[in-house]
């Protein structure tokens, strides 16, 4: 991956490898962070909504038949959990 700067512009780098050109890439999945060659979050936030929508779903639709604690549990396991990954501090953005 070779990373652009904020004007977007990129050198045009031909980097062979045993004699084959390696191709060129905007994004890559790394430990399940997608990371862009501009260092932006918003291809990475695009495939971590739905994930949240659906813990969402699934906490508002337990939610009448469980406990505040039961709630709380659900949602550290699943919303907490997708929104902390990879933070460095280990606390919600």
């Amino acid at each position: 991956m070779q990373f652009v700067n904020k004007n977007g512009s990129l050198i045009d780098l031909n980097i062979r490898h045993k004699n084959e050109k390696i191709a060129k890439i905007c994004t890559t999945k790394f430990l399940g962070l997608i990371i862009e060659n501009t260092l932006s979050w918003k291809t990475h936030i695009d495939n971590i909504v739905p994930k949240l929508r659906s813990a969402t779903f699934a906490i508002r639709t337990v939610n009448p038949y469980l406990s505040l604690d039961s709630l709380k549990m659900i949602y550290c396991s699943y919303f907490h959990s997708i929104m902390t990954y990879a933070s460095p501090s280990g606390h919600a953005v």
